[in-house]
């Protein structure tokens, strides 16, 4: 949210739509510019951190980050969303576990990661397990896709 609060231009690429040769951003409708700019906006009002980790042989340190983790996260308002449940992957590739932790917003998520007591037994688990871990929007209550739809048809369209 700094980032964005400082000038940053965070939205276009960030949300990922339609940039290239044919139906870029050079070609939107004052609407679909609003669209975007009301999901910038919302982007840094609701965010989750989501991690992809890579299986790994069962070691002391990493019970030992189990059994600390709530307590860096709970302050920060954090939550388990998903804590390594079994998935099925339908398409592509995803090795290892699925962890999502939500949190009220972009700036709490942030702490949390910079914090003391999370910094302290972060390398209980990256000495062990390699992943990948982001932090992303969620979509407030009752979105609806129907604008993105009609921005992909328009971008079909001319085709």
């Amino acid at each position: 949210r700094g980032a964005w609060l400082e000038g940053n231009e965070i939205g276009t690429h960030f949300n990922g739509h339609f940039c290239g040769p044919e139906g870029g951003v050079g070609t939107w409708s004052v609407g679909e510019w609003k669209s975007e700019i009301a999901q910038a906006k919302s982007s840094v009002k609701t965010w989750k951190s989501h991690s992809r980790l890579q299986d790994a042989a069962p070691h002391p340190d990493i019970a030992e980050y189990l059994d600390r983790i709530t307590a860096t996260f709970t302050p920060y308002g954090g939550r388990f969303l998903v804590h390594v449940t079994p998935h099925e992957t339908v398409e592509g590739t995803w090795p290892g576990a699925v962890v999502m932790i939500g949190f009220p917003d972009l700036t709490r998520a942030r702490a949390w990661w910079n914090s003391p007591a999370y910094q302290e037994i972060a390398p209980l688990r990256s000495r062990h397990i390699e992943g990948d871990i982001i932090l992303v929007e969620g979509v407030p209550d009752g979105y609806d896709p129907s604008g993105a739809a009609k921005a992909v048809r328009e971008a079909a369209a001319g085709d």
